[in-house]
């Protein structure tokens, strides 16, 4: 153990550069000798997670290494072993480490990402070629390679606006539109993040048809898309793909979303992050990273709520467009982290009030007699039919719950656990009618 925790500290040497040798238990090395004997050690005691835990704990406790040192050997040796830390991994790293690990992502994929050709592309099954369309993803950010296509896909805009009304006509969709977006106040023109309620399969198309103007779409239905006609309308419209299941390419999203906005160009959002089939919310609880892109990509958010009434044959659309919400009037270079997140949490709340009021105004476009008693039952069926790769776990695993909320399953969850005795028993009551006594009380109080 004394020879791990001594490659502990020689490898945070030689890989950081800022911990000294002198330090290490051992006479000091140079980094050529330290890399060479930890290189030498890994091939003759293969390394597992336990090890390098108990290893880096040990030196911790004996003052070998500081507080902060130990947690960054810990992810950055495991880095080293492994190259790329699993999902679960990513997931579990602290906002401190996952920046560690996102740099090193950075500055390692320039020099091991290799491009393959469209024919070495046609080879791939739809996993690998989401896998290396994250890489790739990662590389031309890491690269700080510029936009590519942006006059292409601006010049084909006009073609897919004008083909889709004729579309929708033959598959019986019409779309009606109320408000028109705001002109922004005079000086320099900002970009425009649509912050879209989503219910289904049809949304990105209705609102292409109802804005008119061009959008990037932020779409994480990747692994549908391609090889298909709607990729094929996606990538000639503009898209950026970003897998919600995976913390690095979440952050690569943002990077990517934010050069768009830099650009000037105009970027769809479904804050919701999946289609809305709850029976009690309006508008779901929206993910912060809609108002994070808006304040770091001086941007402008734009609320629109959609409905989808179904018809016998298609489809009836209501689109309403709101006002303007400037993020830039909610925060202020000098505040602090916890400042910034609690700013976060009230500007998503107010873009899901705005969000919700405009949906609701569309709900008022169907009279009350005209909704059947199974209604919902059937629109979840339509909406689950339309795209069958959606079921009910599937959404309800993506919806995001913010960490402040409390469900009412996890506040009563306790209770199954609960053992009745005679120092509980006061807890259990039991079940009866209190109509009677509730109403005889009331006339009591009446009388008086």
């Amino acid at each position: 153990m004394i020879f791990k925790k001594n490659c502990v500290i020689l490898f945070s040497s030689f890989i950081r550069g800022g911990i000294s040798n002198e330090r290490a238990i051992y006479n000091p090395l140079d980094d050529k000798t330290a890399k060479s004997l930890f290189s030498e050690f890994i091939d003759q005691n293969p390394i597992d997670d336990e090890d390098i835990r108990v290893a880096s704990e040990e030196a911790y406790q004996e003052g070998l290494i500081s507080e902060e040192e130990y947690h960054l050997i810990l992810k950055e040796l495991k880095e080293y072993l492994n190259q790329e830390l699993s999902l679960e991994e990513v997931q579990e790293l602290s906002k401190e480490d996952f920046e560690i690990y996102y740099q090193n992502r950075l500055d390692s994929i320039i020099h091991s990402f290799v491009r393959l050709s469209k024919k070495e592309l046609d080879k791939l099954t739809i996993e690998e070629l989401c896998n290396y369309r994250k890489r790739e993803r990662l590389y031309l950010l890491a690269s700080k390679a510029k936009l590519k296509g942006l006059t292409k896909k601006k010049v084909m805009h006009p073609f897919l606006y004008a083909a889709l009304p004729i579309y929708h006509f033959f598959n019986h969709i019409s779309v009606k539109v109320n408000g028109k977006i705001p002109k922004q106040k005079f000086g320099k023109k900002r970009p425009i993040i649509l912050a879209v309620s989503h219910i289904g399969m049809y949304d990105t198309e209705v609102v292409l048809q109802a804005i008119k103007k061009h959008f990037y779409l932020l779409s994480d239905d990747e692994e549908f898309m391609y090889r298909t006609f709607d990729g094929w309308l996606f990538d000639n419209n503009g898209v950026v793909y970003v897998d919600n299941d995976d913390r690095l390419d979440k952050r690569v999203a943002m990077g990517t979303v934010l050069k768009y906005l830099k650009a000037k160009k105009n970027v769809l959002w479904c804050p919701e992050g999946i289609w809305n089939l709850d029976i009690n919310k309006i508008i779901l609880y929206l993910a912060y990273g809609i108002v994070e892109a808006a304040d770091l990509g001086d941007a402008l958010i734009l609320p629109l709520g959609i409905e989808q009434f179904d018809k016998e044959k298609g489809a009836y659309f209501v689109v309403n467009l709101g006002d303007f919400i400037d993020v830039r009037n909610y925060f202020s270079p000098d505040m602090s982290e916890y400042e910034k997140r609690e700013t976060k949490i009230l500007v998503a709340n107010i873009l899901r009030d705005s969000m919700a009021t405009l949906k609701f105004d569309a709900w008022c476009s169907m009279k009350r007699n005209e909704i059947e008693s199974d209604y919902y039952d059937k629109f979840i069926q339509k909406r689950l039919a339309e795209w069958p790769y959606f079921n009910l776990d599937i959404i309800k695993k993506r919806t995001f719950k913010p960490s402040y909320i409390t469900s009412n399953i996890e506040a009563f969850e306790h209770l199954e656990h609960v053992e009745i005795g005679s120092h509980n028993a006061f807890l259990v009551r039991v079940k009866k009618e209190y109509y009677h006594d509730l109403e005889e009380k009331g006339k009591t109080l009446l009388s008086i």
